[in-house]
């Protein structure tokens, strides 16, 4: 052995150091142990290509699933329009219904309120079979990506990958339907009560259209012109009235029927204040006297007279003032003792207009009178003041039969108020029918919009918790020729490899989720846009784009396309119902409530597979997660046979419902008039791999995967 070792150390080196033999021989082993490294990092890396290939497959395969979420609330979308429409048009349809001139449009809303919620079931049905189908063909579908992916990523020669895709769960929950019972019954309701509320509102708005006419006609009497004549203008020019006594109101809406009634006290008192003969005859000193007492007797009366009025009710006195000796003698005017009794020179009675008469002079006063006691006895007829009945009975006949008098006015008013007062008495019963048929209809309306916010498309589909992908390469490659070298000589083989790799889910703050939904739902709403209908179909029409373009904007822009639609009908009525019904609806609107759409985009990102399997059932995650945690320690390729088997029934299962096209709904409303179908097509590689190429994808996966040990990596 010492020879042999001094033998070497002599071929290997001298004094002077190596050899000349000994570095060639380094020199050799150090160039084969590159080469041999530069060998295995290029196997390693072939051996990795495979794990890409899994990564990427699984990626497309969870879009697939996002791609259904995408779906799913495009049908929301479309539900949602549907079923807010309804309500929206019958709760606009309830308020038009409140206001005569609105009839046909309120009918025509209501009817389309009920076309559409027909459209919403029946696109509801549809919507919900389809969805139902294209859930049931995911794991299909997720199985075809992953096998056009891994086909792309094919050579031919050097890879030939086939991959396996399941999804986490297999199976997806079921939908449940949509609950529009309380629309249902609002709109069953406004149907029987229509023909009610219409009645019931013509009435009031008859009603109320005479009292205002007649309000109207007491106001241009009391406040009409600051020139011509009317109470204000007279109170002016006769007891030079000014300020707040005599006030000028612009316009009907501004003035009461109490103010004619104020200003006719101030204008009486003031007129008994300042009243004073025209002249100094005994003729004119007498009829002075006279008005004095008729302006005693109006301050008096114009007490009496009240106003009581509020939004509910109206209740008024205007007194009336004689107009002539018929109407005198009905007052106490004619009653009054105050009138002194003479007794003549023939010893006649002789009644006079005032105390202060010269026609009694050196006669004997026996005392007060009456006009009803001048004309029920016998009395001569003073020749100096001329007083008899007609001579009371004339004080107002003048300024109240000719149009230049402020009793002239005031009587129009007082008469305008038994009118007004009569016409509101027939309004009040028919406003009240009114407020509560349509207050109850609008009661249900807000329950049913409450229902419709909540009735939503909720989806669980299968992948919900992400999907498993298994890619093999059947590809096999010498070592040698991954890395020729003249250093390196080896006569073993890169047999087929094996990746696994998982995905799931995950909501990305971007727009993207609501530009999509967006752009679809304005191509669909555009649809609608039928220039052709007019009047009420136009605008339920109108309503139901508005609503379905404002589902990806949220709530505010749902109760903006509501109020839109609102604001476009006619409310303005004479009986006020327009507006109450209008504010009624409105505070409905903005005080229900919608849930926001989940628009946040879906996009697949790659997990750890043991995330993804633990929230699945069933042998195929139970046996996936044994070989992880054994990672390849046993050599029992049934293991894994039986999870594939299980997990090619759930992929293929599905196919017998396979059609390229599926038909998710039908939208049609205004009896024909927007007719959109909703068609699904599968994609291309769908129709090209449910012939079979997926099924021979899980023979070559199961193949591979039952020749595998523990111990043999390559050949």
């Amino acid at each position: 052995m010492e020879r042999a070792i001094s033998l070497i150390e002599g071929v290997l080196w001298d004094e002077e150091g190596f050899s000349t033999v000994g570095v060639a021989l380094s020199l050799l082993l150090t160039l084969s142990l590159i080469f041999t490294a530069a060998q295995v990092y290029e196997l390693d890396s072939a051996s990795a290509d495979v794990q890409e290939v899994a990564d990427a497959a699984a990626l497309a395969s969870q879009n697939v699933v996002g791609e259904f979420y995408l779906l799913a609330s495009v049908c929301d979308a479309v539900i949602l329009s549907l079923s807010l429409g309804s309500v929206a048009c019958l709760g606009i349809g309830v308020a038009a219904s409140c206001v005569p001139p609105a009839a046909p449009i309120s009918r025509t809303l209501i009817k389309a309120s009920s076309d559409m919620a027909q459209a919403r079931d029946r696109f509801g049905s549809l919507a919900s079979e389809g969805l139902s189908r294209i859930q049931g063909l995911l794991p299909f579908l997720a199985m075809a990506k992953a096998t056009q992916v891994s086909r792309a990523n094919g050579d031919g020669d050097h890879a030939q990958y086939a991959s396996v895709a399941v999804l986490s769960p297999f199976d997806a929950d079921l939908l449940e339907a949509p609950d529009f019972s309380k629309s249902d019954a609002a709109q069953d309701a406004a149907e029987k009560g229509q023909d009610k509320l219409e009645s019931e509102a013509a009435k009031a708005e008859e009603a109320a259209k005479e009292a205002n006419e007649w309000k109207q006609k007491a106001y241009e009497a009391d406040s009409g012109s600051r020139t011509k004549y009317c109470m204000y203008q007279r109170a002016l020019t006769l007891a030079d009235m000014k300020g707040s006594s005599n006030p000028y109101f612009s316009s009907v809406e501004t003035w009461s029927f109490s103010a004619a009634l104020k200003r006719s006290r101030a204008y009486y008192a003031k007129r008994l204040r300042t009243e004073s003969p025209d002249g100094s005859s005994v003729l004119e000193k007498a009829r002075s006297s006279l008005r004095k007492r008729v302006f005693s007797y109006a301050v008096k009366e114009m007490k009496k007279g009240y106003v009581r009025e509020s939004e509910a009710s109206f209740a008024a006195y205007f007194p009336l003032l004689p107009k002539n000796t018929s109407e005198m003698r009905k007052t106490e005017l004619y009653t009054q003792a105050v009138y002194p009794i003479a007794l003549d020179k023939e010893g006649m009675r002789c009644m006079h207009a005032w105390s202060g008469c010269p026609g009694m002079d050196g006669c004997q006063r026996i005392g007060v009178g009456s006009i009803s006691q001048m004309e029920s006895s016998t009395y001569v007829t003073c020749a100096r003041c001329e007083f008899k009945a007609a001579s009371m009975g004339k004080v107002l006949s003048a300024s109240t039969n000719v149009d230049n008098g402020f009793e002239h006015y005031y009587r129009i008013v007082a008469e305008a108020a038994k009118e007004y007062q009569d016409a509101r008495e027939r309004l009040a019963p028919a406003k009240d029918a009114v407020e509560e048929l349509a207050g109850n209809l609008f009661d249900m309306v807000e329950d049913a919009l409450g229902q419709a916010a909540e009735s939503r498309i909720r989806v669980s589909p299968p992948g919900r918790m992400g999907v498993v992908v298994i890619t093999v390469d059947l590809s096999r490659h010498s070592a040698s020729s991954v890395f020729p070298s003249t250093f390196v000589s080896t006569s073993g083989s890169l047999g087929p490899r094996v990746a696994l790799s998982s995905a799931c889910l995950l909501r990305e703050e971007s727009v993207e989720g609501e530009t999509v939904i967006s752009s679809f739902l304005d191509g669909v709403a555009s649809k609608g846009d039928e220039g052709a209908v007019l009047g009420g179909a136009r605008l339920a029409l109108s309503l139901w784009s508005n609503l379905l373009r404002g589902y990806a904007q949220g709530q505010q822009a749902v109760v903006a396309g509501i109020k839109d639609s609102l604001d476009s009908i006619p409310f303005a009525s004479e009986s006020g119902l327009g507006d109450w019904a209008s504010g009624r609806l409105l505070d409905v609107i903005e005080r229900f409530g919608l849930e926001p759409p989940e628009l946040r985009a879906a996009k697949a990102v790659l997990v750890n597979s043991g995330d993804v399997l633990s929230h699945m059932d069933g042998v195929f995650s139970a046996r996936l997660m044994s070989l992880k945690s054994l990672a390849g320690s046993s050599s029992d390729g049934s293991l894994f046979s039986g999870a594939l088997n299980q997990a090619e029934q759930a992929a293929l299962g599905s196919l017998s419902s396979f059609d390229e096209e599926i038909e998710l709904g039908s939208i049609r409303i205004i009896e024909g008039a927007v007719e959109i179908p909703l068609v699904i097509s599968l994609p291309g590689f769908a129709k090209e791999y449910a012939g079979g190429i997926v099924g021979s994808f899980f023979d070559s996966v199961e193949s591979l995967v039952s020749s595998l040990s523990a111990n043999r990596r390559w050949e």
